[in-house]
């Protein structure tokens, strides 16, 4: 096996499969970036030309897409920690796979985590927005 013992290949292909989790994950990260992109452009650059129920409708609709694709850069994770596991018992004491904590306590995926939800929440809240901008505006009508 080109000089190398079966461990060694699978320690090589569990390092190889983390690289390629790792673009995977940033790739899916920005599907969800794109998709909230053209939810904002299409809610408050097109908001002229479409009318107040339009202008709902599109919010429900790119929340939802938004959430369900907030999804996809979580998918793979217990793949990936059964082979980063897997890793660091082959390495043992010698540690090479090391991931740096941000803040000295948070993982980066914890911090890309809280990132997503803040951003579904952001959503939500547009869509109560004109939930109620609906409500004054009936309101105002019946008053008239």
């Amino acid at each position: 096996m080109n000089g190398g013992s079966k461990d060694d290949l699978i320690y090589k292909q569990d390092c190889e499969f983390l690289r390629e989790y790792g673009r995977l994950h940033w790739s899916r990260l920005r599907t969800v970036a794109i998709a909230e992109t053209a939810f904002l452009y299409a809610y408050f650059i097109m908001n002229n030309d479409i009318t107040h129920g339009e202008r709902l409708l599109l919010a429900f609709a790119g929340t939802v897409i938004v959430f369900v694709l907030s999804f996809l850069p979580f998918i793979d994770q217990k793949y990936y920690d059964s082979f980063k596991d897997r890793i660091i018992s082959y390495e043992g004491q010698q540690r090479r796979f090391n991931p740096k904590l941000l803040f000295g306590f948070l993982k980066g995926r914890h911090l890309m985590a809280t990132l997503i939800v803040f951003l579904n929440l952001f959503n939500f809240c547009l869509i109560l927005m004109l939930l109620c901008c609906c409500k004054c505006q009936k309101t105002l009508l019946i008053l008239n």
